[in-house]
Protein backbone atom coordinates (compact mmCIF):
# COMPACT_ATOMS: atom_id res chain seq x y z
CA UNK A 1 0.00 0.00 0.00
CA UNK A 2 1.52 3.41 -0.39
CA UNK A 3 2.05 5.86 1.87
CA UNK A 4 -1.20 8.02 2.98
CA UNK A 5 -0.42 11.81 2.40
CA UNK A 6 -2.30 13.83 5.16
CA UNK A 7 -2.43 17.22 6.26
CA UNK A 8 -1.93 18.47 9.82
CA UNK A 9 -5.45 18.81 10.14
CA UNK A 10 -6.19 15.22 8.53
CA UNK A 11 -3.53 14.02 11.25
CA UNK A 12 -5.71 15.78 14.50
CA UNK A 13 -8.59 13.66 12.93
CA UNK A 14 -6.56 10.48 12.47
CA UNK A 15 -5.30 10.75 16.01
CA UNK A 16 -8.83 10.78 17.82
CA UNK A 17 -9.92 8.06 15.67
CA UNK A 18 -6.88 5.86 16.77
CA UNK A 19 -7.32 7.03 20.21
CA UNK A 20 -11.29 6.64 20.84
CA UNK A 21 -12.25 3.99 17.75
CA UNK A 22 -15.23 4.50 15.54
CA UNK A 23 -17.43 8.09 16.31
CA UNK A 24 -20.13 10.17 14.77
CA UNK A 25 -18.96 13.56 13.10
CA UNK A 26 -19.94 15.53 16.58
CA UNK A 27 -18.08 12.81 18.74
CA UNK A 28 -14.83 14.07 16.36
CA UNK A 29 -15.19 17.41 16.68
CA UNK A 30 -15.99 17.21 20.42
CA UNK A 31 -12.60 15.58 20.94
CA UNK A 32 -10.67 17.64 18.77
CA UNK A 33 -11.88 20.66 20.50
CA UNK A 34 -11.21 19.41 23.72
CA UNK A 35 -8.00 19.76 22.39
CA UNK A 36 -7.97 23.17 22.21
CA UNK A 37 -9.11 23.64 18.64
CA UNK A 38 -12.94 25.34 17.87
CA UNK A 39 -13.32 23.40 15.19
CA UNK A 40 -17.17 23.74 13.48
CA UNK A 41 -19.12 20.44 12.82
CA UNK A 42 -18.90 21.15 9.03
CA UNK A 43 -14.66 21.59 8.62
CA UNK A 44 -14.53 17.89 10.85
CA UNK A 45 -17.48 16.66 8.02
CA UNK A 46 -14.79 18.13 5.29
CA UNK A 47 -11.49 16.69 6.75
CA UNK A 48 -13.23 13.56 7.28
CA UNK A 49 -14.61 13.45 3.56
CA UNK A 50 -11.03 13.68 2.40
CA UNK A 51 -9.67 11.31 4.40
CA UNK A 52 -12.58 8.60 3.50
CA UNK A 53 -11.61 9.75 -0.26
CA UNK A 54 -7.44 8.89 0.83
CA UNK A 55 -8.32 5.75 2.26
CA UNK A 56 -7.28 6.79 5.66
CA UNK A 57 -11.11 6.38 6.87
CA UNK A 58 -13.63 4.34 6.46
CA UNK A 59 -17.26 5.07 6.95
CA UNK A 60 -20.25 2.79 8.32
CA UNK A 61 -23.96 3.69 8.47
CA UNK A 62 -26.72 2.55 10.42
CA UNK A 63 -30.02 3.85 9.53
CA UNK A 64 -29.16 7.84 9.43
CA UNK A 65 -25.72 7.34 11.80
CA UNK A 66 -22.31 7.80 9.86
CA UNK A 67 -19.51 6.51 11.94
CA UNK A 68 -15.82 7.14 10.92
CA UNK A 69 -13.00 4.90 11.84
CA UNK A 70 -9.50 4.65 10.76
CA UNK A 71 -8.47 2.11 7.59
CA UNK A 72 -5.16 1.82 8.78
CA UNK A 73 -3.81 1.18 12.38
CA UNK A 74 -1.40 4.27 13.36
CA UNK A 75 1.49 1.87 13.41
CA UNK A 76 0.57 0.83 9.73
CA UNK A 77 0.61 4.48 8.96
CA UNK A 78 3.61 5.51 10.59
CA UNK A 79 5.49 2.65 8.97
CA UNK A 80 4.22 4.23 5.48
CA UNK A 81 5.60 7.56 6.35
CA UNK A 82 8.94 6.23 7.18
CA UNK A 83 9.03 4.38 3.91
CA UNK A 84 7.86 7.38 2.00
CA UNK A 85 10.55 9.85 3.75
CA UNK A 86 13.37 7.30 3.23
CA UNK A 87 12.37 7.16 -0.44
CA UNK A 88 11.90 10.99 -0.79
CA UNK A 89 14.94 11.75 0.98
CA UNK A 90 17.20 9.04 -0.73
CA UNK A 91 18.14 8.65 2.46
CA UNK A 92 19.97 5.33 3.76
CA UNK A 93 18.05 3.62 6.73
CA UNK A 94 20.78 3.20 9.17
CA UNK A 95 21.74 7.13 9.59
CA UNK A 96 17.79 8.10 9.14
CA UNK A 97 17.00 5.54 12.33
CA UNK A 98 19.72 7.18 14.27
CA UNK A 99 18.81 10.59 13.73
CA UNK A 100 15.25 9.79 14.55
CA UNK A 101 15.52 8.21 17.62
CA UNK A 102 18.54 10.40 18.70
CA UNK A 103 15.87 13.41 18.72
CA UNK A 104 12.82 11.70 20.35
CA UNK A 105 13.53 11.82 23.70
CA UNK A 106 12.95 8.12 23.92
CA UNK A 107 12.14 6.86 27.82
CA UNK A 108 13.66 3.52 28.90
CA UNK A 109 11.05 1.59 28.35
CA UNK A 110 11.26 2.54 24.38
CA UNK A 111 15.41 2.00 24.80
CA UNK A 112 14.63 -1.49 25.98
CA UNK A 113 11.77 -2.06 23.17
CA UNK A 114 14.39 -1.09 20.51
CA UNK A 115 16.87 -3.25 21.91
CA UNK A 116 14.36 -6.06 21.77
CA UNK A 117 13.50 -5.17 18.54
CA UNK A 118 17.27 -5.09 17.38
CA UNK A 119 18.09 -8.84 18.72
CA UNK A 120 14.82 -10.31 16.98
CA UNK A 121 16.16 -8.93 13.58
CA UNK A 122 19.29 -10.01 14.09
CA UNK A 123 18.41 -13.60 14.73
CA UNK A 124 16.36 -13.42 11.61
CA UNK A 125 19.92 -13.36 9.64
CA UNK A 126 21.01 -15.78 10.64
Amino acid sequence: MDAIHVSESEMTILRVLWTHGSLRVAQIQSHVNEGGKAWAYNTVQTLLTRLVAKGAVCVSTKGRAHKYAASVTQHEFLNQQMQRLAQDAGAEHVPMVMAFVARSGLSRDDIQELKAMLVELEKGLD
